[in-house]
């Protein structure tokens, strides 16, 4: 029984980093679209979000069948239902990908307004990759690291948020633009809060040990608002 379970663990854990290596291309070439106002990838992106859907489904179906077919031990469960948060929340970092190509779509061509996404954005893709490389290496000193980043996170939407609004009230013809970049920085700030939420899991199934609520800033965390 002990072999077969960790077949199927080692199973497991092979599509939850699957996914997760997708899903770090998927905001990878999402970002890269909207600094580049680039048509081709953010309709890839778009295209892709079919296969990461599915992919949340096979995963969600392997830790049924684990909880259907063993009775696992204190840590085998908590890495069980790790990963159907962590799969969940991966998905939802994929949404936040397509809702930033989506909104890319429709600057592509439009006048550019003078915003330098760039700080940000290389933040969230950073933010991804490393909560990938914790995954990947059950590595709690990389996800504990994601979480020092979630603080800059937040002060880059709020200083994004300013200047944004600021160049809506300079001219009407900049709203629309506007309210599409604003949505961007919402996903990208999305994109780090669920990052910060898939690092705590992993800490949670490695160390058996529950960091939510803990790290600095945590307190003016949004888990309610999506920009869907």
């Amino acid at each position: 029984m002990k072999h077969f379970f960790d077949t199927e663990y080692e199973n497991l854990r092979r599509h939850i980093i699957t996914m997760g290596t997708e899903v770090e291309q998927q905001v990878y070439r999402s970002i890269e679209a909207a600094l580049n106002f680039d048509e081709r990838l953010a309709d890839q992106v778009i295209a892709k979000d079919n296969d990461i859907d599915k992919m949340e489904i096979e995963n969600d179906d392997l830790c049924v069948r684990l909880f259907a077919k063993l009775q696992p031990i204190a840590s085998d469960l908590r890495f069980i239902t790790s990963v159907i948060k962590i799969n969940n929340d991966f998905e939802r970092i994929s949404d936040q990908a397509v809702s930033i190509a989506r909104h890319t779509l429709y600057l592509v061509s439009r006048p550019r307004l003078v915003v330098d996404l760039v700080p940000m954005a290389t933040l969230a893709k950073d933010m991804v990759h490393r909560t990938v490389d914790a995954l990947v290496n059950n590595n709690t000193d990389f996800a504990e690291n994601v979480l020092l980043l979630e603080e800059r996170m937040d002060k880059f939407e709020v200083e994004y948020t300013s200047q944004i609004v600021s160049i809506m009230k300079e001219d009407p013809k900049n709203i629309k633009r506007g309210i599409s970049l604003l949505f961007i920085t919402r996903c990208l700030e999305r994109i780090g809060d669920l990052s910060t939420n898939i690092a705590e899991d992993i800490v949670f199934y490695t160390k058996a040990k529950d960091i939510r609520h803990l790290h600095p800033d945590t307190s003016s965390r949004s888990h309610n608002m999506e920009c869907l």
